[in-house]
């Protein structure tokens, strides 16, 4: 679940706030503001088209590992490297470090033992769909107390939890 939650408020936060960030941090031109999500959605999307062949072959634990580490590569570009390439670039990253991560956890929420699939797939989407949208709100807050820039660092420290936990959990 905290995984879940890790996950979830990054796609959240991607889908609410890298068009804004390219805006108003990056200052790219308006032909280019919405370029950030389309790098972050291509990139989720060929990761979840490929991630039946690789998950298997690599093992979900270090696909999640990975997938926390790109994530955490992506954020870290986009803020350091505010200019339009790097920035849709490192969106893209982002989008490959979010693809596996769900496939991955629904699978595994539907074969914790001595629980019915749909019992653990139910508690799985409530905490996933709750970070999806609570993290922009979240989001929001941060940046109007600091900066938009210091708010995706939060982003940046959820992948390291992601990390961290990805050692460690068990998937059924």
């Amino acid at each position: 679940i905290i995984i879940g939650l890790c996950v979830n408020i990054t796609e959240g936060t991607m889908a609410d706030w890298s068009a804004v960030f390219m805006r108003d941090v990056v200052k790219t031109s308006t032909y280019f503001e919405g370029w950030g999500m389309a790098g972050y959605s291509l990139f989720m999307a060929l990761g979840r088209l490929i991630g039946d062949k690789i998950i298997p072959r690599y093992g979900a634990n270090k696909i999640l590992f990975y997938g926390g580490l790109l994530t955490i590569v992506g954020i870290i570009a986009v803020i350091s490297l505010p200019f339009t390439i790097s920035a849709i670039f490192g969106f893209a990253l982002v989008g490959a470090g979010v693809s596996c991560g769900a496939p991955i956890l629904y699978a595994s929420a539907s074969r914790v033992p001595n629980m019915a699939k749909g019992s653990g797939l139910a508690i799985m989407n409530t905490f996933a769909m709750g970070g999806f949208l609570f993290g922009p709100v979240l989001i929001g807050f941060i940046s109007k107390a600091t900066t938009l820039s210091i708010a995706f660092g939060f982003i940046a420290s959820l992948g390291l939890v992601w990390v961290i936990q990805s050692k460690r959990v068990k998937l059924f």
